[in-house]
């Protein structure tokens, strides 16, 4: 009992950093959109670096999964993870365009 709580705290850490991570997208896609066109770069280096721990989070919630007892939980965490990846990825990619089209 005491090892499934530490595997689901192990896995339930990274996956608020995931969703903490994603929420951080919203100021950068202004950043995007209305910063200062000779700092604009920065932007997209905070989408990428953003992205990039969202990876890192999730694959730090995925090796938890499987020692996961609870499949419903285990379940619910992986299809999240995806979710997050999908929808964080599109807004990367919104982001970076954004500026290369501004930077181009």
């Amino acid at each position: 009992e005491a090892l499934q709580k530490a595997y689901i705290n192990a896995m339930n850490v990274p996956l608020k950093l995931a969703r903490l991570c994603g929420e951080a997208f919203t100021p950068t896609m202004l950043i995007a959109e209305y910063g200062n066109p000779n700092a604009i770069s920065d932007a997209a280096v905070g989408a990428i670096l953003l992205y990039a721990a969202i990876e890192g989070a999730v694959l730090n919630v995925k090796v938890n999964i499987p020692y996961i007892k609870d499949r419903e939980i285990a379940e619910k965490a992986n299809k999240e993870c995806d979710e997050i990846l999908a929808k964080y990825k599109n807004i990367r990619d919104e982001i970076v365009n954004k500026v290369l089209n501004k930077i181009s």
